[in-house]
């Protein structure tokens, strides 16, 4: 079991010096500033890790495999966590959860072909990762969850990446709607993101890659080489940049998706891009319970959504 990150003075009380502003020199005073305030619960992240090898040569070792697996347990893991405010911040870090890990790392390394004027060596290696939360002691909000670097959630990967659900498009108007909050909840306009109750969002996939590799090549003729490194990654999730707006103007961009998007009643059968609003049309944007909803909301979720 290692302790990870150093030592650990973050959770220290962090003072400065200063020098008030005054409007005279001679008034001027010295002060002590707090940059930070004591965090004496912060502990060490602990990693208990469990590693298993095997190398094969073959051919006098012209060819070489290599396997590892490895199973970890991370405790104590470090983040942001939101907290009352008593103690003077709204937010500070802690340790929020237990984090359980496997994974397995193949390689093979090759030499073809070796003479004295010409030789090949060939290097491949593929990783499958995976991990998932098995403790945690905060409650993610729907923003953390949705946003592009995705949120630790019981159950799932360390940074899973969420969605809200789209319910199709308003068949008068065009605008988004989504499935709401809690259960048995009816399609809305109106999302609160800053909200803990992430029942009806969707998991989209972890934002790391859960399989990485890559093929490396050298090839010698003489005195001269020549090497190539080809690397890939994936099993991942990843938030496009927002490309649907309710508004836009001449210095904007947009995305050729305007091109099929709701345009009349019935066309929401048929595409699930929003219509460009105008100001009058903005103001039938209704929320559940009939109140007036900006069109920034529903468009912006848009960009969120598993759309």
């Amino acid at each position: 079991m290692v302790g990870n990150i150093g030592n650990a003075t973050n959770s220290s009380a962090v003072f400065y010096n200063l020098i008030a502003r005054r409007p005279y020199l001679n008034d001027q005073e010295t002060l002590t500033y707090i940059s930070s305030l004591e965090n004496s619960e912060l502990t060490w992240e602990k990693t208990k890790d469990l590693n298993i090898g095997l190398e094969l040569g073959f051919l006098n070792n012209r060819f070489t495999f290599i396997a590892d697996l490895y199973q970890r347990k991370i405790q104590d893991l470090l983040g942001s966590i939101r907290t009352s405010g008593i103690g003077g911040e709204a937010q500070k870090y802690g340790n929020y959860a237990t984090m359980d890990g496997k994974g397995i790392e193949l390689t093979m390394i090759g030499r073809p072909v070796q003479s004295k004027d010409f030789g090949w060596n060939i290097r491949a290696n593929i990783a499958f990762n995976k991990n998932k939360i098995t403790r945690l002691d905060v409650d993610p909000s729907i923003w953390s969850s949705v946003s592009q670097n995705g949120s630790a959630v019981l159950g799932y990967p360390q940074r899973g990446l969420f969605a809200v659900q789209f319910a199709g498009l308003d068949h008068h108007f065009g605008y988004p709607k989504y499935i709401g909050i809690g259960k048995d909840q009816p399609t809305t306009t109106y999302v609160n993101l800053q909200s803990t109750d992430i029942l009806n969002l969707k998991y989209m996939g972890p934002v790391d890659p859960t399989t990485t590799g890559g093929l490396y090549n050298q090839v010698r003729w003489r005195n001269f080489n020549v090497t190539a490194l080809v690397k890939f990654a994936y099993g991942n999730s990843l938030r496009l940049r927002p490309n649907i707006s309710a508004a836009y103007s001449d210095m904007s961009a947009m995305t050729k998706d305007i091109l099929n998007r709701w345009v009349m009643p019935g066309d929401e059968k048929q595409t699930t891009v929003p219509a460009l609003i105008d100001a009058v049309t903005a103001l039938q944007i209704l929320d559940n319970n009939g109140g007036q909803v900006s069109a920034v909301y529903p468009y912006n979720l848009y960009n969120y959504s598993d759309e």
